[in-house]
This record gives C-alpha cells, structure tokens and sequence, in this order.
C-alpha cells in the first residue's frame, strides 16, 4: 500500500526525496547544472510547505499536545485521537498546539532567511548552498514541531498518551540525520582556506607564506 495515498499517510520527507531523483533525471537529460536547479526550486518548496501545512488545520489533524496557551487549537473530539477522545480526562474544553502553525510560520520565516542569505552574502555561495541552507532550517523547524506531536510513528514503542518510549519519532530520525548531513557539506565547503566561487582554495603553504 506504500504507493497507495489512502491506504497511509502522506510525508514531506518522501515527497521531498521525489522531487530531488525528479530534479536529478531532468536536469541529466538537458544538461543543466543540478545544484544550481536545486537553489532555484528551494524556494517554490518552502513557500509549498507553509501553505501545505494549513491543510491539517482543515482537516483537524497533525496537532500536538495539549496546551494551556492563549493560542491552543480547539480540536472537537470526533476529530480527537485516543486518549485525547476521553472527554472525562480531555473534556471539550482542552486544547491543544497547532504545530501546523509552528511549522507554517518556520517556513516562511526560512523563506525570508534563505533569501535575505542569498542577497547578502551573494558572492560568497556557491551553487547548491541555498539547497542545503534549506535542508538545516527545515529540519531543525521539523525535529521541534514533531516533538509535539502525538500522532507521528515513533522510533520504537508509543505510549498511550502519544510519547514515544524510544525519545524520538520517525521524523525527527530523518530530519535530524538530514541537518547533520546538510550541515555538515555546508561547513566543509565555507571552511577556512576553501575560497569563494572563482577564487582557487588556498593550500597550507600558501596560507603560510600569505
């Protein structure tokens, strides 16, 4: 049933591996530079996923627990998830976070990040940059709101409040494996001595000498 939209759910992270074998196979057959193509698709993504994510408010799913906040989320119980579908222990009354909202609002402010970086530091990125700037701020947005939430698969055992016994769920696995990754090629390729898009690296005996 992978292939099968309702027979499961739907994730950012497989749609997000889709797109990139898309992008790879396209710009292969007409021979255009794929790291470049990745920084120009980066945004259109972000923007996506901050109006893609108001879908589970419509839905009334993917919320977290529940909060006392001001701005907690009124879940009405035929919407609920068990336990939270308890009205002696979760009356109608509770509510809970809108981590479609958090995770919204993440995207857009990684958005204008993203591209306030861009603009700033023009002549320092190199292609692909963008695309990984993309991979660190998701992911790290992604790994808090997930924490959240109570209805994602967990990394082992879930309990009956939603918690996971193993700490982690799926999703927070993948987007942490994916900022650490991202991170990671993004700190080798500005580390000290690498130089700057059509500026040669310096060797140790040039910097030496220098």
């Amino acid at each position: 049933e992978i292939i099968n939209p309702q027979g499961g759910g739907l994730a950012i992270h497989g749609a997000i591996i889709g797109a990139l074998i898309a992008v790879l196979i396209y710009t292969r057959r007409n021979k255009l530079p794929l790291l470049t193509w990745l920084d120009i698709c980066m945004p259109t993504l972000l923007v996506g996923q901050a109006i893609g994510r108001w879908g589970n408010f419509f839905n009334q799913e993917a919320y977290g627990r529940p909060t006392t906040l001001p701005w907690g989320l009124d879940i009405p119980p035929g919407h609920r998830i068990p336990p939270y579908d308890n009205l002696t222990q979760y009356p109608p009354s509770t509510r809970f976070h809108p981590t479609f909202l958090y995770e919204s609002l993440w995207d857009a402010g990684a958005l204008l990040l993203v591209l306030w970086i861009e603009r700033r530091f023009r002549a320092r990125l190199r292609p692909g940059d963008s695309a990984l700037l993309y991979g660190v701020l998701y992911s790290a947005g992604r790994f808090f709101t997930e924490g959240l939430r109570t209805d994602s698969l967990c990394v082992g055992a879930c309990t009956l409040d939603g918690s996971c016994t193993g700490g982690l769920r799926i999703a927070q696995l993948v987007s942490l494996a994916s900022l650490l990754v991202c991170g990671a090629i993004l700190a080798w390729r500005h580390r000290p001595g690498a130089g700057h898009p059509g500026q040669p690296a310096q060797t140790a005996g040039v910097g030496m000498a220098e």
